[in-house]
C-alpha cells in the first residue's frame, strides 16, 4: 500500500514544479522530498520523472500518477469525514423542522445531544438527511422516497 504522504508530496510537486518549492510547501527538506520520489517510482514500478542536469520534470505517467493521487487523497478526506459524521449520528441528533412550534419545544429540553438547525428547512429535506446533514426532520408531511425512513 502506497503512503498517503508520497502521494501527497507528488500532488504538491505538480503543482508547484520543483524539488525546492516542494520542500519548501511542505516544510521538508529537499533531499527528503528527493527520496520520497524515488521511493514512490519504486512502490509504483514506474518512471514518474524526466531527469536532467538539475532538472526533473513529471513524465506523462507523472502527470498522470499525480491527478489520480489527488482524486485519492480528496476521496480519503471525504472518508474520513462521512466515518466521523456516522460517528456523531450514533450520538447525537441533529433536527431540522419546517415550521417554529417543534425548535420551541426542543430548545426547551435544554439537552446537550440535541443539535437544532437555527433556520428553518424549507428544501431539500431528502438530500440534507441523505447526506446526513440532519439526523431527522420534523415536517407536516410525508417524505415520498424509499430510501429515507
Amino acid at each position: 500500500m502506497i503512503e498517503n504522504c508520497l502521494l501527497e508530496e507528488l500532488v504538491a510537486y505538480a503543482k508547484y514544479g520543483t524539488i525546492a518549492k516542494t520542500a519548501e510547501f511542505l516544510g521538508l527538506t529537499q533531499p527528503a522530498v528527493t527520496h520520497s520520489m524515488k521511493k514512490l517510482e519504486e512502490e509504483l514500478g514506474v518512471k514518474l520523472f524526466i531527469r536532467k542536469p538539475n532538472k526533473l520534470y513529471l513524465s506523462e505517467t507523472g502527470k498522470y500518477t499525480a491527478l489520480e493521487a489527488k482524486k485519492l487523497i480528496n476521496d480519503n478526506l471525504d472518508f474520513t469525514k462521512k466515518v466521523k459524521q456516522f460517528d456523531k449520528d450514533q450520538t447525537t441528533l441533529v433536527v431540522g423542522f419546517n415550521a417554529p412550534g417543534p425548535g420551541i419545544v426542543l430548545r426547551s429540553l435544554h439537552d446537550k445531544n440535541i443539535q437544532i438547525k437555527n433556520n428553518l428547512v424549507e428544501n431539500n429535506f431528502e438530500k440534507l438527511l441523505s447526506e446526513h446533514q440532519l439526523t431527522c426532520i420534523l415536517i407536516n408531511f410525508p417524505i415520498e422516497d424509499r430510501d429515507i425512513t
